[in-house]
């Protein structure tokens, strides 16, 4: 682990993953985090599904939206989607 980061356990789609951040970028991830489970939790409430169902909608829901911002944006919430694909794919 590098000096400048620290381990952090975060609690997305109902599985706990631990993930290594800076000071400086734990807040923003947490907030994410928040907003996608709320996200989730608004699906859940509105159609039927599992977990992989949600995580689908809300990512379609989220490029959908993208391609309505700037390129930088996209940029940015791509890489954001990757790290999180990333996590749900670790056993």
């Amino acid at each position: 682990m590098e000096k400048d980061k620290k381990s952090i356990q975060l609690l997305l789609a109902g599985r706990e993953y631990p993930l290594f951040v800076t000071e400086e970028s734990e807040a923003f991830i947490r907030t994410t985090v928040e907003k996608i489970n709320a996200e989730i939790a608004v699906l859940k409430e509105n159609y039927q599904g599992d977990m992989q169902d949600f995580l689908a909608m809300y990512l379609l829901m989220q490029m959908t939206q993208n391609e309505i911002s700037s390129p930088e944006e996209k940029s940015r919430v791509e890489e954001q989607l990757n790290s999180i694909i990333n996590l749900l794919d670790r056993p």
